[in-house]
């Protein structure tokens, strides 16, 4: 197992980077907000079962890779401009098909973090946003949309939710 990820590590290292797109979506709980908001997306490892893991964070090139909710029902919209240059963004193909669009964004310090002032936009994967939820989400002043069986609506955040 300790060789398997040692050659996984190896391939991601080897792997081209490329120029990001102008926007990249990570997907991810919406219980996991607050905290984002609060210290930004860190770079670590995701452990699956069996405890392999991925280096970087993961995000995707493209938004329908995620709408169906596999990877969490909130999509952070990044603006790749506003990260800075602390990072490299390699594609990743698991399945030799590239239906996930995957691009890991590795930070060139592993200190480094995405900042939240990277985030463009939150998309929820759900019919309807809460009232109640769209008055806490308002503090963080950032475009809010959701997505359901192909409709997508915009919600207005600037507006009083009394």
């Amino acid at each position: 197992m300790k060789l398997l990820m040692e050659n996984w590590r190896k391939h991601l290292k080897e792997q081209a980077e490329v120029p990001p797109p102008d926007f990249l979506y990570h997907a991810t709980a919406p219980t996991r907000l607050a905290n984002i908001m609060n210290s930004g997306i860190s770079q670590g490892e995701s452990k699956f079962q069996g405890n392999t893991g991925q280096a970087g964070i993961s995000t995707a090139s493209s938004i329908d890779a995620l709408t169906g909710g596999d990877f969490g029902n909130l999509i952070l919209v990044l603006d790749t401009a506003k990260m800075g240059s602390n990072y490299k963004f390699i594609p990743t193909d698991y399945w030799g098909d590239d239906r996930e669009k995957e691009i890991r964004v590795i930070s060139k310090d592993a200190s480094l973090v995405v900042s939240p002032n990277a985030i463009a936009k939150l998309i929820f994967i759900s019919p309807k946003i809460p009232r109640f939820e769209l008055k806490e989400l308002a503090k963080y002043n950032i475009p809010i949309e959701s997505i359901w069986k192909g409709k997508t609506k915009t919600y207005d955040v600037g507006g009083s939710f009394t």
